[in-house]
């Protein structure tokens, strides 16, 4: 049977992210020799925070999260910048903290802070790692993380547990991610948008994070050559739209740069656009808008 650490590792790479990122203390040696006979790579860096920016910036760019240690106390808390990160910008990531086993954290002895409470405002999930759940524990973490707007969960592992045999799940599946399902539209609920798209003679679409997520970069395209309609795309999703398309109009920044073309259409479509995207300030167009 498998213990903590190995049932990590193991899920680790089969949910295809061949590295793990951090400054190592405490019990992570153990995850980094579980990892390294499974032919991952520990890459050590200099600060916490730095791991968890690489590691965010892995999940942005594969889909798959990215993974992030740290040993507790000083070191968590160095790690909080880079999980804030992940939390703004919607990347995928696994952030494990090693913690002291419940007996001596009570004491509060030395380099004794509360995990949960640090990160649980910048993770969509926290929770604190047991031997006889471990297998349901990370595989919930991997769905919270990658599913719907994607974001980080942090994992509190208590020095205790990490080397217990791990109970394994009954059936356990081999998929980790969540699978996409398609889903065939409903014309009749689809008649009001479709009204004002035949009715749009200038219609611009504002493009964000969702296209990205969903790899709908062909279908954006071959949508706005249906209507002939230019894109802007948010910083973060450009690239969905080939610069040199003649359709391309660059990128919405909340400046005076797009709000000629902008304001001279009459129905905007937003596909993907997630409100982290945007400026903190009121919406300043005045034509229609439907959201996909």
């Amino acid at each position: 049977m498998s213990n903590t650490v190995e049932v990590l590792a193991e899920a680790f790479r089969d949910v295809g992210t061949p590295f793990i990122v951090g400054h190592p203390g405490g019990d992570t040696v153990h995850l980094m020799d579980a990892a390294r006979e499974r032919d991952m790579r520990y890459i050590l860096m200099k600060q916490e925070v730095a791991g968890a920016m690489l590691a965010a910036t892995w999940g942005e760019i594969t889909g798959s999260p990215g993974l992030c240690t740290s040993t507790r106390g000083p070191g968590a808390t160095n790690m909080v910048n880079g999980v804030a990160y992940a939390w703004l910008d919607r990347a995928p990531l696994i952030a494990l903290t090693d913690q002291y086993p419940t007996d001596i954290f009570e004491t509060r002895l030395r380099q004794t802070i509360d995990h949960q409470k640090i990160f649980s405002p910048i993770t969509k999930w926290n929770t604190t790692l047991q031997a006889n759940t471990a297998s349901l524990q990370i595989r919930h973490a991997f769905q919270v993380a990658t599913s719907g707007t994607p974001g980080p969960v942090h994992i509190d592992i208590p020095s205790p547990e990490i080397t217990k045999e791990a109970t394994p799940l009954v059936g356990e599946p081999k998929l980790l991610i969540p699978e996409r399902v398609s889903i065939e539209p409903d014309r009749k609920a689809l008649r009001k948008p479709l009204d004002m798209l035949s009715k749009a003679r200038k219609p611009i679409i504002l493009a964000g994070l969702g296209v990205y997520w969903d790899k709908a970069s062909a279908e954006l395209v071959a949508l706005a050559e249906k209507l002939g309609a230019p894109i802007l795309t948010t910083s973060k999703c450009k690239g969905a739209i080939p610069e040199d398309h003649e359709l391309s109009a660059g990128c919405i920044i909340g400046g005076t740069i797009e709000r000629e073309l902008v304001n001279q259409s009459d129905l905007i479509i937003t596909i993907g656009l997630d409100i982290v995207e945007l400026q903190p300030k009121p919406w300043p167009q005045a034509s229609s808008v439907i959201t996909c």
